[in-house]
């Protein structure tokens, strides 16, 4: 019993440890200029609304820090499948 008990904690850790933080488009201005996780971002060329990037939308951040703290970071539109580039301010 002891065992499966384990297997089954075990696979819990294993999920939580895939699950992809989504963070709310706070403000979008320009295609430029956003706030996600009340940290500003500046887009490195254009993100544009159309591709998911726009108030409201749900975003993932394959690199950089949704908490400000990078240089550059790289966010994805789960529903678009669109990546759009981001200056860290």
């Amino acid at each position: 019993m002891k065992k499966i008990i384990f297997a089954f904690c075990g696979i819990l850790l294993t999920v939580n440890a895939w699950a992809t933080m989504r963070y709310e488009i706070q403000v979008a201005h320009n295609d430029e200029f956003f706030i996600i996780n009340d940290e500003k971002f500046s887009a490195k060329t254009f993100c544009y609304s159309w591709d998911g990037f726009d108030q409201g939308d749900y975003v993932v951040f394959l690199d950089g820090s949704p908490l400000g703290v990078c240089a550059t970071a790289v966010i994805a539109n789960p529903s678009t499948g669109k990546t759009c580039e981001l200056w860290c301010e």
